[in-house]
């Protein structure tokens, strides 16, 4: 019984399999697409793989045989929002603070005369300017004046030395219209606080024993030799002290960045000499004729120049010698009238050893500083933006009523402003 069981399972099983068989054949091989359709608009249309176009040239789907819509339109995309650079103030306030382009050209020798007056050269023309109380510029000479290399003014900027690429000089007075050409072989003017005199180094090409420190007046007349500096000229550096008992520095290396600072007098005098420590020392008199303001870099501060301040009057010499705590040169700064005020220039992130290359300063943009030196306070007054983000501020001048700063950019040699109140 089993067994005839079984067998007819077996037979159930064939049969169903056979059907199958028979079923999958015809639909693989003998079924017509004709027989596979759905109806649209009353119409058999045959199911295929695209949709199906219908009356009215209207897509179909052809599995479900519902309407398809397209929407054609390309779709949207919100564009990534880019940040809004806030406007510059036009009143320095410590943020972006708008500069404003004074004078376009090549120009030079920008002077911060005592009476707060702009004066400079422009190249281009040959011509020395000055701007005026209504914020004009004017001529301070008919005379033209070509390819001028350096020029030193006296502190009200009524006299000048111009010195020419060939090694020629000439004295001229912009008051008088006096001019005088001075000796070759002279070099590095400056003048005394008095503007009766002026100190130079006497350079002999030819002869190194020849070389000295002199002082003559501006005109050229009594030269007198004071001291020789032979081959030292690099370390000897003009520069007229306010109560006239110097004319000139002369740094002494006494170690790896230890040097003596050494004034010299016009009489042989010998000077009491003060000690700084660095290299690349430069340095300015205060407008209160009390202060030397300097510039050193050393190995700690990874070459980088640092200011100083040390107040050098009567018999204190090199006394309350103090740090200001911020990395730029003393060219790039200008004091307030009292001498109380220092604003400065100072390069932003400024890399290892720049100080013993000061002329690549130029590639790190300038913010604006002033510095209270009886505190030492530092506020930040700017930062310049115009035309472009980079400033390179050298020859600083404050306005005679401190409400504008002027500097000389040295990356187009034009000359800009802040207004700072």
């Amino acid at each position: 019984m089993q067994f005839e069981r079984k067998r007819i399972i077996l037979v159930v099983l064939l049969v169903v399999v056979t059907i199958g068989l028979a079923i999958l054949v015809y639909n693989i091989f003998f079924k017509s697409d004709q027989d596979q359709y759905v109806i649209i608009d009353g119409q058999r249309v045959p199911i295929g793989q695209l949709p199906v176009i219908g009356p009215g040239g209207q897509l179909y789907d052809p599995l479900t045989g519902l309407p398809i819509e397209i929407d054609f339109r390309l779709p949207t995309t919100t564009a990534p929002s880019r940040p809004v650079a806030p406007e510059p103030d036009a009143v320095a306030q410590g943020g972006l603070t708008q500069v404003d382009r004074l004078a376009r050209g090549d120009i030079k020798g920008v002077f911060p005369s005592t009476d707060g007056q702009l004066k400079f050269y422009d190249q281009e023309t040959g011509r020395f300017f000055r701007l005026n109380d209504r914020g004009e510029f004017e001529l301070l000479t008919d005379k033209v004046f070509h390819n001028v290399d350096q020029i030193t003014w006296d502190t009200r900027g009524n006299q000048a030395i111009l010195e020419y690429p060939d090694g020629s000089n000439i004295y001229y007075n912009f008051s008088t219209g006096q001019q005088v050409t001075l000796p070759r072989q002279m070099t590095d003017f400056a003048f005394s606080y008095t503007d009766q005199a002026i100190a130079f180094e006497w350079y002999n090409e030819y002869n190194p024993d020849d070389n000295w420190l002199g002082v003559a007046r501006p005109d050229g007349n009594e030269i007198r030799f004071v001291e020789p500096i032979g081959d030292k000229g690099d370390k000897v550096f003009p520069q007229w002290s306010p109560d006239n008992r110097y004319v000139a520095f002369y740094t002494k290396s006494e170690g790896l960045d230890l040097i003596s600072v050494i004034p010299l007098g016009a009489n042989n005098e010998n000077f009491q000499s003060f000690d700084v420590y660095g290299r690349g020392f430069e340095s300015q008199w205060s407008t209160d004729k009390q202060n030397l303001l300097y510039s050193v870099h050393t190995a700690d501060s990874g070459r980088r120049p640092e200011l100083w301040v040390t107040t050098i009057s009567g018999n204190q010499v090199g006394a309350n010698n103090r740090p200001l705590d911020l990395q730029t040169w003393s060219s790039k700064c200008t004091f307030g009238s009292t001498g109380a005020d220092l604003y400065c220039a100072v390069p932003q992130n400024l890399p290892p050893g720049i100080g013993w290359y000061p002329e690549q300063a130029v590639d790190y943009p300038d913010s604006f500083y002033r510095i209270d030196l009886q505190t030492g306070t530092q506020t930040l007054l700017a930062l310049p933006a115009g035309t472009r983000d980079n400033y390179s501020a050298q020859q600083l001048v404050l306005s005679a009523d401190g409400s504008r700063l002027y500097f000389l950019d040295a990356l187009d040699s034009d000359i800009y402003s802040i207004q700072l109140k």
